[in-house]
């Protein structure tokens, strides 16, 4: 194994996106699950996250959505405060950095990102990175996959790949990369070993 390709949201960090509906409920007087069905369903975020909109473009549909009057300075707190560490899994980063190549694959936006990697040092640690905002599609796609491979530049059957999605796991294993499964109860330093050996 030559490279490792890291989902970000529920395996390097946890998010909670109710955090961000509840705020804005506070603030435009929608119920959390009004605010959720208006951001989610309306095809705003997908299309944040494959690029289609700027960021103020976003900030606008989203206020129009919502019916919100917000800063951009409020909306980028709102937006952004959702995520934490996982404390099971960061630790390890800047090891398996000294042995492999790491490449984040990520459906993510670009106010996420520049967010996290301010708020986050474990981010400094990834050689390389495949983000559906820049790439112009999400997982499953295979335009995010070979473009994580390319920032690999490795052969696919020398890539482990980690995410917190099942479908997305098998994504990557059809293009020949290996796959790890994360969920909140998984051992990954006993997944890695598994599968890494003691490289």
């Amino acid at each position: 194994m030559e490279a490792i390709l890291f989902d970000i949201g529920n395996v390097l960090l946890f998010f909670d996106h109710g955090r961000a509906c509840r705020r804005v409920a506070g603030l435009c007087g929608l119920s959390e699950a009004e605010v959720r069905t208006r951001m989610f369903g309306s095809g705003a975020v997908l299309d944040y996250e494959e690029g289609r909109l700027t960021t103020p473009a976003f900030v606008a549909a989203t206020r129009d959505l919502l019916g919100v009057e917000v800063s951009d300075d409020q909306f980028h707190d709102i937006w952004c405060d959702i995520f934490w560490e996982n404390e099971r899994v960061v630790p390890m980063v800047a090891g398996l950095a000294a042995r492999y190549r790491l490449v984040l694959l990520s459906n993510t936006n670009a106010m996420h990102m520049e967010f996290i990697r301010q708020r986050f040092g474990v981010f400094e640690q990834f050689h390389g990175a495949a983000l559906s905002y820049e790439v112009g599609h999400c997982k499953p796609s295979r335009d995010i996959f070979e473009s994580a491979l390319a920032q690999a530049g490795v052969a696919a059957e020398e890539c482990l790949y980690i995410d917190d999605i099942a479908e997305y796991c098998g994504a990557g294993r059809q293009l020949g990369f290996q796959a790890i499964h994360y969920t909140p109860t998984t051992d990954l330093s006993v997944e890695l070993a598994g599968v890494c050996g003691s490289r």
